[in-house]
């Protein structure tokens, strides 16, 4: 390719761009970086990361200039362990709610699993437990390591697993799911890339690496293209395919906005280099 892939990412894990020292978000490029920063607690979601994920999720919706977000955790054992059950047992004994109420109309999943425009990536670089299993499965696309294990184990401390009971029976078989849910085992990597809930295992030291190039590899095609795909995949799952053939969700790329990275990709094509695209992303959804 005519334009070298980006590297220079070791600063990436060190800087934070709000007063929040549990989550670090940083942009290089086109693609921006969510991680979770609290590794001596297993990234848990205490109050701090909860509202640190919401704010990176919607700045990455809202920001024109940011195509694909990769999220992950800090350190080797943990992407996320769930919810922080330090900290909610801290506040049960102060009595205060140990689950507080919510500040925003909708979850931090749902934001990830409705950012219709644009490909999120989750780096599983440990354990993704609770919440943070449900975190990774509205994610499009999981990288795993060999330490990797996801489950949904709420039912052992007595939570629900809202979001893990719809998310993990559309990516797992019924009984697998259900088994998961009602034992509140883990998977551990082999079995999770078995039945597809992630989609590679590499090695722990390779992992953002391998993102970042499969990051690239997304930001090489066209913005309303991925934007379009993206759209309808989610947008008829589950419908009768004579419906979904009809559906026809996300930006109309025939026709006049997406006209100049029509000829433009055609173009790039014939002469054999990587196609320069004009069109952006200017809405959430």
């Amino acid at each position: 390719r005519d334009q070298p892939r980006s590297r220079g990412l070791g600063d990436v894990y060190k800087r934070q761009t709000w007063d929040n020292p549990y989550v670090l978000y940083e942009k290089k490029g086109q693609i921006a970086y969510l991680t979770m920063n609290r590794p001596e607690r297993m990234n848990a979601l205490g109050a701090d990361i909860s509202r640190g994920l919401h704010e990176g999720v919607t700045d990455f919706r809202n920001d024109p200039d940011s195509r694909v977000l990769i999220i992950t955790g800090s350190g080797e054992r943990a992407f996320c362990a769930g919810g922080d059950l330090k900290e909610m047992a801290e506040k049960s004994r102060s009595g205060e709610p140990s689950i507080p109420p919510t500040t925003t109309t909708v979850s931090t999943p749902e934001l990830i699993m409705t950012t219709y425009n644009k490909p999120i990536i989750a780096a599983i670089n440990g354990v993704a437990a609770g919440g943070g299993c449900e975190l990774a499965a509205c994610c499009d696309i999981r990288i795993g390591t060999p330490n990797t294990r996801m489950g949904c184990p709420e039912a052992r401390v007595g939570l629900g697993a809202h979001v893990g009971t719809v998310m993990l029976p559309r990516l797992l078989p019924m009984g697998i799911a259900m088994e998961l849910l009602f034992t509140a085992r883990l998977m551990d990597a082999d079995e999770s890339l078995k039945y597809g809930i992630i989609n590679k295992i590499v090695p722990q030291n390779e992992l953002m690496n391998y993102c970042t190039d499969l990051a690239e590899k997304i930001l090489d095609c066209a913005p309303l293209s991925i934007a379009r795909q993206k759209h309808n995949v989610y947008k008829t799952s589950g419908l009768p395919l004579p419906y979904a053939f009809h559906i026809n969700a996300g930006p109309d790329v025939y026709g006049p906005e997406g006209a100049a990275d029509r000829s433009e990709g055609a173009r790039a094509f014939s002469e054999k280099r990587r196609p320069q695209w004009s069109a952006k992303i200017t809405g959430p959804d």
